[in-house]
């Protein structure tokens, strides 16, 4: 697995230079686009399909709860997907050689995780887990495209576990 998000000087500076996503400011958001961007080449190439998730989870509140959650995350996803951390509990995350519905069991797999680790009964409110899921070429054919529409897919998970 290749987690972009430590706290070094060169990733905290990072800006949204090349981009115009509103979450482009989190560490090592640039390196992330860079290798997002070499994934939808090699599945051009190799006609594959991958799937960029976008995650937020709600009423995250101490660094020792994100810490704990960036080690829930590592643990539920594989060796070679891609974990960027764009600010403290909100994450994307891209699967190589994914499609949609496999996408949706990790999406799961994650929320059962973040439930499970038992790190939830540390803090007095309840942990909610949103997930916004873009496939390649479906849902986007550049990286700008898949950015956007697994944001947007996030907030229409919001909106609908509000109803």
């Amino acid at each position: 697995m290749v987690w972009f998000g430590d706290s070094n000087q060169e990733n905290n500076a990072m800006s949204h230079e090349n981009s115009t996503t509103s979450t482009s400011k989190g560490k090592g958001f640039k390196y992330f686009r860079k290798r997002l961007h070499e994934e939808i080449l090699r599945s051009q190439r190799c006609l594959h399909t991958f799937t960029l998730m976008c995650l937020s989870v709600d009423a995250i509140e101490n660094n020792n709860t994100d810490e704990q959650l960036n080690t829930t995350l590592k643990g539920a996803i594989r060796e070679y997907d891609l974990l960027c951390t764009i600010k403290p509990a909100e994450y994307f995350i891209a699967f190589p050689e994914t499609n949609e519905h496999h996408a949706e069991l990790i999406a799961e797999r994650i929320r059962d995780r973040i439930h499970e680790e038992g790190w939830k009964e540390q803090m007095p409110i309840s942990v909610e887990a949103n997930i916004g899921i873009a496939c390649f070429p479906h849902d986007g054919k550049t990286t700008e495209d898949l950015l956007l529409s697994a944001e947007h897919d996030l907030k229409q998970a919001r909106i609908k576990r509000r109803q």
